[in-house]
């Protein structure tokens, strides 16, 4: 395990006057991360010609969740496999991802242009233009009122911490790398710098969120005991069709926490660097800060010495915690739920008529094995996976068309199409009745006919077919036969004293065998 971390503390979240939430995450030292390395695009090869995006970020290499090589001395791949991922999708404006916690920096460079706007509200107007209940929510919402102000500004810098395991802007040649480059971050605060919480503000932040077009809602506070109203609000923004994803806990215990064990919500326990439970030491006064694991945990994610965005400015962390300024190393099952929250972004860009029950299913179904005794959920997220079992095979094409007779040694062309369900390109195969193919041929754009040349060697009636893969390898089936007969003749069957006397006779009646195509 790496000993990197600098500090671990224990922060106490009031959700009532009578009831607390603690949240425990931990620091890590940011030595060393000023490393610059920027990297481009790249291809390899897996059969197909297939891109596995690299971006330029420069602290990239140094997120071993998104990529693991061995860097931070973990188990190579034990990763999201984003990279992969990315190939496929880097994710929707169109999709919002809340984070319910202390707000966010917003004006920090790697997430000002991803952070949520209303564009039905007039900022600063004093008006509630959309009627939506909430007066200049144009970037989300303070529930707290810390400073007399809507804005969710964070005085904490806990809620920007998870934003930029979300949605840190990518490929931008500055910070680090988001998991959903193109999603969009809706601050909800609901505590303020000291962590203290005012009457309903969790709950009427939850509902916020999802009456104003979340599609995945990511909270890391845990509470021991359910709370009606909490639940509520839970159950509230699951039927407005929103995801929610929450931090199991680093309570080193199989207890359940609250909002996370609810059935409407994935509880995310954490995974370190070689897929083990994440076990972090509070070196600030020996305490360790270990996942929660248990039957009621649904995935694991990486929570364990995660690089992240920190608030630009001053905040009550930097000052108590030593919160270094921009960016830090930070640990807790707090930064494995927007791992989560992340990837569940990428899959609704993919496939935005899904459910959250379908999301939440996709994402615990094609998930990687993780190395514990303990049950931390059905496996550790894994991006590249959920995200191919979104796509579709192409269509079964159409049986190859061109002429369905000839002569032997002559060569002769077939074509065919068919359709990608993604509008990915195609590779096709023939399959020539001979035991022989054509071998992958392509790419092709979707619906792009390709034509192939054969010639058979010897007499008799085949077979072609053809079939379809995309760049993914996702294969169609095959498509109908198409019949061919070598060679063709005006006269079947050949008699067969003809057939005789032509074998016996090899060169006798030329006219009559150009005549048959004998």
């Amino acid at each position: 395990m790496m000993n990197r971390h600098k500090c671990y503390f224990i922060a106490i979240v009031m959700i009532s006057s009578t009831m607390t939430i603690g949240i425990y995450f931990s620091e890590n030292d940011f030595a060393g991360a000023s490393s610059h390395l920027t990297k481009k695009p790249m291809t390899y090869n897996t059969g197909l010609l297939r891109n596995v995006v690299i971006p330029n970020d420069p602290f990239f290499s140094q997120q071993w969740a998104l990529q693991n090589t061995g860097q931070t001395g973990g188990t190579p791949d034990a990763d999201i496999d984003a990279p992969e991922a990315w190939d496929i999708d880097t994710g929707s404006a169109e999709v919002v991802i809340a984070i319910i916690d202390s707000g966010i920096d917003l004006t920090h460079p790697d997430l000002v242009d991803n952070i949520w706007m209303n564009l039905d509200e007039i900022p600063d107007n004093g008006i509630d233009d959309d009627e939506n209940g909430y007066v200049d929510d144009y970037q989300g919402y303070d529930f707290t009122f810390e400073d007399n102000n809507p804005y969710p500004l964070d005085h904490n810098g806990h809620g920007t911490v998870m934003s930029g395991v979300i949605a840190a802007m990518t490929d931008n040649e500055i910070g680090i790398s988001g998991i959903a480059w193109n999603c969009k971050i809706m601050p909800v605060k609901v505590v303020d710098a000291n962590w203290t919480s005012k009457g309903d503000s969790i709950f009427d932040g939850i509902r916020y969120a999802a009456d104003n077009g979340a599609k995945v809602i990511c909270i890391a506070f845990a509470y021991p005991n359910s709370v009606s109203k909490l639940k509520d609000a839970v159950n509230y923004a699951h039927e407005k069709g929103a995801l929610l994803v929450c931090a199991a806990g680093n309570f080193d215990n199989n207890r359940k926490n609250y909002p996370a064990a609810y059935d409407n919500v994935i509880a995310v326990a954490g995974t370190d660097h070689s897929d083990h439970r994440m076990e972090a030491l509070y070196d600030f006064n020996g305490v360790w800060v270990n996942s929660s694991y248990g039957d009621w945990v649904d995935i694991a994610a990486p929570g364990e010495n995660i690089f992240t965005t920190s608030p630009s400015y001053h905040v009550t962390s930097c000052d108590t915690w030593g919160y270094e300024l921009n960016y830090d190393i930070l640990s807790g099952t707090t930064l494995a739920a927007p791992v989560v929250a992340g990837v569940a972004g990428l899959v609704f860009s993919k496939n935005p008529e899904y459910s959250p029950d379908k999301v939440a299913a996709v994402l615990k179904a094609n998930s990687d094995p993780y190395d514990s005794p303990y049950y931390l959920g059905m496996g550790r997220v894994n991006a590249y996976k959920a995200l191919m079992e979104l796509n579709a095979e192409p269509e079964k094409p159409a049986a190859p068309e061109g002429t369905t007779s000839g002569k032997v040694g002559n060569h002769y062309n077939y074509t065919v199409s068919t359709v990608d369900v993604g509008g990915d390109q195609l590779y096709y195969l023939f399959d020539w009745g001979d035991g022989n193919t054509s071998g992958w041929l392509g790419p092709y754009d979707s619906n792009q006919p390709c034509t192939a040349s054969y010639n058979w060697t010897e007499k008799g009636t085949y077979e072609i077919k053809a079939k379809a893969k995309d760049v993914f390898g996702l294969e169609s089936e095959w498509s109908d036969p198409m019949p061919i007969t070598m060679p063709y003749s005006y006269y079947k069957p050949l008699p067969q004293f003809l057939d005789i006397l032509f074998q016996r006779f090899p060169n006798t009646f030329p006219l009559l065998r150009q005549l048959i195509g004998y």
